[in-house]
Protein backbone atom coordinates (compact mmCIF):
# COMPACT_ATOMS: atom_id res chain seq x y z
CA UNK A 1 0.00 0.00 0.00
CA UNK A 2 1.46 3.36 -0.99
CA UNK A 3 1.58 6.23 1.43
CA UNK A 4 -0.16 9.52 0.80
CA UNK A 5 2.34 12.36 0.49
CA UNK A 6 1.62 15.77 1.89
CA UNK A 7 1.97 18.58 -0.62
CA UNK A 8 5.01 20.80 -0.17
CA UNK A 9 4.39 24.52 -0.50
CA UNK A 10 7.19 27.02 -1.01
CA UNK A 11 7.55 29.75 1.65
CA UNK A 12 6.71 32.44 -0.93
CA UNK A 13 3.40 30.73 -1.70
CA UNK A 14 2.57 30.33 1.99
CA UNK A 15 3.22 34.03 2.54
CA UNK A 16 1.07 35.00 -0.44
CA UNK A 17 -1.84 32.92 0.82
CA UNK A 18 -1.52 34.22 4.39
CA UNK A 19 -1.41 37.81 3.12
CA UNK A 20 -4.74 37.30 1.36
CA UNK A 21 -6.32 36.73 4.77
CA UNK A 22 -4.27 39.11 6.90
CA UNK A 23 -3.80 42.06 4.52
CA UNK A 24 -6.43 41.77 1.79
CA UNK A 25 -9.45 40.87 3.93
CA UNK A 26 -10.21 37.47 2.41
CA UNK A 27 -11.85 34.94 4.68
CA UNK A 28 -9.91 31.74 5.31
CA UNK A 29 -12.46 29.86 3.20
CA UNK A 30 -12.19 32.32 0.30
CA UNK A 31 -8.39 32.21 0.29
CA UNK A 32 -8.36 28.42 0.56
CA UNK A 33 -10.71 28.02 -2.39
CA UNK A 34 -8.94 30.65 -4.49
CA UNK A 35 -5.51 29.08 -3.97
CA UNK A 36 -6.64 25.42 -3.84
CA UNK A 37 -5.32 24.80 -0.33
CA UNK A 38 -7.06 23.30 2.69
CA UNK A 39 -8.89 25.67 5.05
CA UNK A 40 -7.02 24.50 8.14
CA UNK A 41 -3.72 25.02 6.35
CA UNK A 42 -4.62 28.59 5.36
CA UNK A 43 -5.83 29.29 8.90
CA UNK A 44 -2.50 28.06 10.32
CA UNK A 45 -0.44 30.15 7.88
CA UNK A 46 -2.50 33.28 8.61
CA UNK A 47 -2.12 32.81 12.38
CA UNK A 48 1.62 32.30 11.97
CA UNK A 49 1.95 35.49 9.92
CA UNK A 50 0.00 37.50 12.51
CA UNK A 51 2.16 36.11 15.31
CA UNK A 52 5.41 36.82 13.44
CA UNK A 53 4.34 40.40 12.83
CA UNK A 54 3.32 40.83 16.45
CA UNK A 55 6.65 39.46 17.70
CA UNK A 56 8.65 41.55 15.22
CA UNK A 57 6.75 44.66 16.27
CA UNK A 58 7.52 44.03 19.94
CA UNK A 59 11.19 43.44 19.19
CA UNK A 60 11.39 46.70 17.24
CA UNK A 61 9.63 48.58 20.05
CA UNK A 62 12.07 47.11 22.58
CA UNK A 63 15.04 48.05 20.41
CA UNK A 64 13.74 51.60 20.13
CA UNK A 65 13.37 51.76 23.91
CA UNK A 66 16.92 50.50 24.47
CA UNK A 67 18.40 52.89 21.93
CA UNK A 68 16.51 55.92 23.27
CA UNK A 69 17.26 55.19 26.92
Amino acid sequence: MSQVRKPHFKPEFRLEVAQLVVDKGYSVREAAEAMNVGKSTVDKWARQLKLEREINGKIKDTQKFIIVN
